[in-house]
């Protein structure tokens, strides 16, 4: 996961970010989160502002807020 997200940060470094580069990388930031809630209440607790955070990039970029996970 690590190497994916350098690589996704260095191809974005080159050309800048473009809505689908942000898009992947918020599915991406998602994904571990939903996955990492999966610990324990206190842990999903606390990255429940994660996925709200990504909703508001998502926005920011007009890109299509996501269901939350469920």
């Amino acid at each position: 996961m690590a190497e994916a997200a350098c690589v996704l940060a260095a191809a974005a470094a080159g050309s800048g970010w473009s809505a689908a580069a942000v898009d992947d990388a918020l599915v991406a930031i998602d994904t571990l989160a939903t996955v990492l809630a999966q610990v324990d209440q206190e842990v999903a607790e606390v990255l429940a502002a994660v996925t709200a955070t990504t909703a508001t990039v998502r926005r920011r970029f007009g890109l299509p807020v996501e269901p939350g996970p469920g």
